[in-house]
């Protein structure tokens, strides 16, 4: 336990001193409420993955996401600022959840929710590599959300 507390100070104290070396986002926006709300939900994560309780990891993971993605829109330039990241984030919580609960529904349902928001995001279609798929895929991503709903309904 102890060292795995050791870890997760060191991980969370390198990142934030390698996002002051960097000027990637200025010292005193680590003292606003946003930040706070992060490490809030970094803290209750941490405890959820030591608990092993996954109801616990969703919602700090929805909390951690939510204050970092505020955070960044805020006080980092070049932050992405559309509703799929969102997306994106809350589908990582679910993810989270997943590794704890090992329960298929969660990780499908985190993964299409994922797999949207990328697809979603506006950008996506201006990278090179994936431009070819990536421009039907923005389409068409609301068909996603459908096969999401359809997997709902089958559920038993």
């Amino acid at each position: 336990m102890q060292s795995k507390l050791i870890g997760f100070v060191l991980i969370l104290g390198g990142a934030l001193l390698m996002l002051t070396k960097f000027e990637l986002a200025p010292l005193e926006s680590f003292i606003s409420w946003p930040f706070i709300m992060f490490m809030i939900g970094a803290i209750l994560l941490f405890v959820a993955f030591l608990k092993r309780i996954g109801s616990l990891a969703l919602w700090a993971g929805i909390i951690a996401f939510l204050g970092l993605s505020v955070w960044g829109i805020k006080y980092v330039e070049g932050w992405p600022n559309h509703w799929s990241i969102l997306l994106v984030f809350v589908g990582l919580s679910i993810l989270l959840q997943y590794i704890i609960t090992k329960h298929s529904m969660s990780g499908t349902v985190g993964s299409i929710l994922v797999l949207t928001g990328i697809v979603a995001y506006p950008g996506v279609t201006e990278l090179p590599i994936v431009s070819p798929i990536t421009t039907v895929l923005h389409n068409f991503w609301p068909a996603f959300i459908v096969l999401l709903g359809l997997i709902f309904l089958s559920k038993k």
